[in-house]
């Protein structure tokens, strides 16, 4: 506020709060660690001077920063620069059409987003043309985003959404659980990860190459509903049996599996459902065939 009221003579309200929001999407992006941990964005006396000369560079176009941003190709800090490229583009994208700022700032104003939404531009497949911006299929994202992916309440992932993912090919393969692994001695078998927690999703759209087993899942529920998903899912005959049951199986997710971990085995033709992260025995690892 201090940096608008500086640069301004009068408040534009409209105007003001478009500086708080993008302001406030900076702020908001630490970075996410695997397992879903997001520590602050300022964390060092360096990082703080890094906030201090952005937002004083920043604040030159305090007045109207959209216009402002829409005419900018870069800025010369550096600080926080993926979030300020994207803030480049939702800008262009507000000035070329006034109709998407509505629908730009719900987007990114979703508890999975917390203002960074260039995975649902990937959604669309948007490629930094505003006069190609398809505002009906972003619609549908976000549509899809608020249902199944915006509750971080109680920070878990709906095991419906863990089998959707399983359903979902990519390059021949339905591994989206292979961003995370370690291995398990006392059952000599690879640790998996189903999505531990509902933060570590943020952590697998923007850090990891399996992105796009989300990017499709969702383009899918843009037409169905994720009951529809797993139900129509016909495995291909080389998937493994266990990972068939895990799918079509509710209650071995829902009431056999006691963490958001598996184990399997070398040849694939098994997997144990792990009752935690590392497991000391065998003993209550369902095993699934």
């Amino acid at each position: 506020l201090t940096e608008y009221l500086l640069k301004n003579n009068e408040i534009n309200k409209e105007h003001l709060k478009d500086w708080f929001r993008v302001i406030r999407n900076i702020l908001s992006r630490g970075s996410v660690e695997k397992g879903g941990n997001r520590p602050d964005i300022i964390r060092s006396p360096e990082t703080f001077d890094g906030v201090i000369n952005l937002i004083s560079e920043l604040s030159e176009g305090s007045g109207d920063i959209y216009n402002h941003l829409s005419t900018k190709q870069k800025l010369n800090s550096t600080f926080a620069k993926e979030q300020i490229e994207e803030e480049l583009v939702k800008s262009k994208l507000i000035i070329f059409s006034s109709d998407s700022k509505d629908d730009i700032n719900s987007m990114e104003d979703l508890n999975f987003f917390k203002g960074r939404i260039s995975f649902a531009l990937k959604c669309i497949q948007y490629e930094n043309n505003p006069e190609s911006f398809d505002l009906i299929n972003f619609n549908k994202v976000y549509n899809v985003i608020k249902k199944y992916f915006d509750d971080e309440s109680n920070d878990k992932v709906s095991n419906d959404i863990r089998r959707a993912l399983l359903t979902i090919e990519v390059g021949g393969n339905y591994n989206f659980y292979g961003y995370w692994w370690s291995y398990w001695y006392v059952g000599d078998a690879n640790k998996r990860c189903l999505i531990d927690n509902y933060r570590e999703l943020e952590y697998y759209i923007y850090n990891t190459e399996y992105s796009v087993y989300m990017k499709k899942l969702i383009i899918q529920l843009t037409n169905d509903e994720i009951s529809q998903i797993i139900e129509k899912f016909n495995p291909p005959t080389s998937m493994p049996n266990w990972k068939v049951r895990l799918i079509k199986e509710s209650d071995l997710l829902d009431k056999k599996s006691k963490s958001n971990y598996i184990a399997i085995s070398h040849d694939e033709k098994f997997c144990y459902l792990l009752k935690s992260k590392r497991p000391r025995d065998i003993k209550g690892c369902d095993k699934i065939i």
